[in-house]
This record gives structure tokens, sequence and C-alpha cells, in this order.
């Protein structure tokens, strides 16, 4: 009984078509709003992206630094977003820390 009404649920599901008003309509609300810079300036990820963009097409930036360790989950999808490396500080002090520990190299 459970296993026909799970198909008869993926059949319906499998229906729908990606173009069906249902799925459409809102989709296309939601794409303009978030297309809206009041919305972006909201939105913590979305703003750092518009600011890193426009950093590298204004200013002609190679590199980000990112400069708040609270932001650091961000750093790969920022990078992928932008098209240009994202340094975030923290994250590149404990690789640097880790391979001088693999070098064995101690310093001074």
């Amino acid at each position: 009984m459970e296993e026909k009404a799970r198909s008869e649920s993926y059949r319906r599901r499998r229906r729908s078509s990606l173009l069906d008003r249902a799925i459409m309509g809102p989709a296309l609300i939601e794409s303009f709003t978030k297309l809206d810079p009041r919305w972006q300036a909201r939105n913590p990820v979305m703003f750092v992206v518009e600011v890193g963009a426009a950093l590298r097409d204004t200013d002609g930036a190679n590199v980000v630094v990112m400069g708040c360790a609270g932001m650091a989950r961000y750093r790969k999808p920022l990078q992928d977003a932008i098209g240009i490396p994202v340094v975030e500080p923290t994250q590149a002090a404990v690789a640097m820390a880790i391979g001088r520990v693999r070098l064995n190299w101690a310093g001074s």
C-alpha cells in the first residue's frame, strides 16, 4: 500500500513541467525580487558578490581579501561567483601553519 502511494506521488510530480505556471510564476517573481538592489543590500552574500564584482570590474582587482572571519563560509561561493581568487585571512593563516608543521619548519 505504501509503495503504491509513493508511486502515485511520483507520477503526479513527474507530470508537472518546469514551465508549469505553479512553478514558473513564483520563480520568476522571486528572481526579479533578488535582482532588486534593496534586497541585495540586506542579503550579506549577495552584497559581497556585488561589491566583489564591482572591485573586479571598475578597479581591476585581481584578488579579493576578506576582512571578517564570520564570512569565511562564503569564501568559495564568492570566488566562484566573481571569478577571481578570494582570500580569507584566518583560513590562509591556518593553511600556512599547517604547511610549516608539515615541513617541520620552526623558523625564528
